[in-house]
């Protein structure tokens, strides 16, 4: 099995998304999430891409027995309508902050879309580090 932990939070009109996938099999596992959220999605980037586990709105990796990966993305709130205006009584108590706010859906910023035993790691693709320009030396510029 394998469990996914996600939180959303929000502020300033952002709500961030932080999950956590957890392997409890005893073999490597390839899992796809996508997220549930309405609207764009900002993911990590690396420079000018995007990380490279990310296609669009779905993460995707391959988790080896007994560990775990996290990973997180943004997206813009919808306004949500004040139940409560901020006012001198209300100034000074504890966990009353007008910049931060919960997200009033409840349900899970991610979905499983899906999980299966991974190939055997020989087979499997390595990401490849992009090979940066280098001068007459063989100095990366800028090191």
């Amino acid at each position: 099995m394998v469990e996914v932990d996600s939180r959303k939070t929000g502020r300033a009109g952002v709500a961030f998304v932080r999950v956590v996938v957890t392997n409890t099999q005893t073999t490597p596992q390839h899992v796809r999430l996508r997220s549930t959220l309405s609207g764009p999605i900002w993911v990590p980037r690396r420079g000018d891409l995007p990380a490279p586990e990310w296609a669009g709105d779905v993460w995707e990796a391959t988790l080896e027995p007994g560990r775990c990966r996290g990973f997180g993305f943004e997206t813009p709130l919808e306004p949500v309508p004040r139940l409560l205006e901020m006012g001198a009584e209300t100034e000074g108590v504890a966990g009353n902050r007008s910049d931060v706010t919960e997200p009033a859906d409840l349900e899970s910023p991610v979905e499983c879309c899906s999980v299966e035993p991974a190939p055997p790691a020989s087979t499997r693709d390595r990401p490849r580090a992009t090979k940066r320009p280098r001068d007459a030396r063989g100095v990366v510029p800028g090191e």
